[in-house]
């Protein structure tokens, strides 16, 4: 039910509320039956670690009491990882809560494609993008980021007709939704993400397959950067027009003067820290940075922004142990751990232009997170202990 409900935003409440519940009712448990167990994982430290340093910087924060808030939201977001890591016991759980966000997923698509039509949408204008239904396109955008690669392992895990109807009715909405959103980065993620797929099926290697997507990915900004004329020939045309992406530039090159001012605790933890250091901006410059990296430096320091990477690569690190661990391409657990891969790349790309990691987007990353730690969990000793065995 969750993690149905994680893919409507203005549903975003109710799903913290199920979810607070949850743990409530969790730590109930363990305190009438006054037993603790406790699973380690590679992204502990890093979690706990960014936590902390938020916590750290408060006392120099431009307005304090906002990033206390922010990082009040942001703890529950990421207690979801240990709490999903000590309920989620089989593959039948995780095939059970893969079925149900496939199914919430398309029924956000189909809702936001069909209201893309009601408002008057062109599918081939800028001017209407697929996603105000249930927020707005960023949000819709990472959805689909999110949610790609685990259609795809719902599909090839699938083991019941129903379960065939409904991942081929989702197969069919999704990509008109992708195409909709009229988002150039969702389009680069799905492309990246593609090529990524089909490269580590012929090199069996996924971290090699990663470096050479990404290395291809750069080389093809910088030649595209290089060539005047091919800029002219884009700032003519709707898709592909640049304005939008100098408009980060110039935000960007603010927010790095910024970290210069504050490189240790940044300006303060929250997203909208940047509009109320810089109330009054042009309007050459967004009120918002769009880049969730170069967000955490600014708002936490260098420091805050390397425990903030360093949970992505430990994520990117884990999945391609996974997978080297795994027997064959075919298995479910190497599947579910290339799909984590895939989810972790798209969400890096995508908010490399963007600053859309919070609320649903975070509680679904670590939720799929946390299911491939899950399947993992034989690789490393649990700790656990009762007052019954006095330990």
């Amino acid at each position: 039910m969750l993690a149905f409900l994680l893919c409507f935003n203005l549903l975003n409440h109710i799903s913290e509320y199920l979810f607070l519940t949850l743990v409530i009712l969790g730590l109930l448990k363990i305190f009438y039956e006054q037993s603790l167990s406790h699973i380690p994982t590679s992204l502990d430290l890093p979690l706990i670690i960014f936590l902390g340093w938020i916590l750290l910087t408060l006392p120099f924060a431009l307005d304090p009491s906002y990033s206390f808030v922010e990082w009040r939201k942001a703890l529950p977001r990421f207690l979801m990882f240990w709490f999903v890591l000590h309920v989620v016991r089989n593959q039948s759980q995780v095939k059970a809560i893969l079925h149900a966000f496939v199914l919430g997923l398309g029924i956000l698509c189909l809702i936001e494609v069909v209201d893309f039509f009601v408002v008057g949408g062109n599918a081939f204008s800028m001017d209407v993008r697929a996603g105000s239904f249930f927020g707005a396109h960023q949000w819709l955008s990472n959805f689909l980021i999110i949610g790609g690669p685990f259609l795809w392992l719902s599909w090839v895990s699938q083991e019941y007709v129903w379960e065939k109807v409904m991942n081929g009715l989702v197969g069919c909405v999704y990509p008109l939704a992708v195409f909709l959103v009229h988002t150039r980065s969702v389009w680069l993620v799905v492309l990246v993400q593609l090529g990524l797929f089909v490269l580590y099926r012929i090199t069996g290697k996924f971290l090699l397959s990663l470096g050479v997507i990404l290395l291809s990915v750069i080389a093809l900004f910088v030649t595209l950067n290089l060539s005047s004329e091919f800029q002219r020939s884009l700032s003519t045309n709707d898709f592909s027009n640049t304005s939008t992406l100098n408009l980060r530039f110039n935000t960007w090159k603010v927010a790095i003067e910024d970290i210069q001012q504050s490189p240790i605790v940044g300006a303060g933890f929250g997203k909208h820290t940047f509009r109320t250091l810089h109330p009054d901006l042009p309007k050459e410059i967004h009120k918002h940075i769009h880049n969730m990296f170069l967000g955490a430096a600014f708002q936490l320091g260098v420091p805050g922004f390397v425990f903030f990477l360093v949970v992505f690569l430990k994520t990117l690190s884990a999945s391609g142990t996974w997978l080297r661990d795994s027997v064959g391409h075919e298995s479910f657990h190497s599947q579910l751990a290339l799909a984590i891969g895939l989810m972790t790349i798209g969400v890096i790309v995508r908010n490399s232009f963007d600053d859309m990691f919070h609320g649903a987007v975070v509680y679904l990353f670590v939720l799929f997170v946390a299911l491939g730690f899950c399947l993992n969990r034989g690789q490393v000793e649990v700790w656990s202990w009762s007052r019954g065995e006095g330990r």
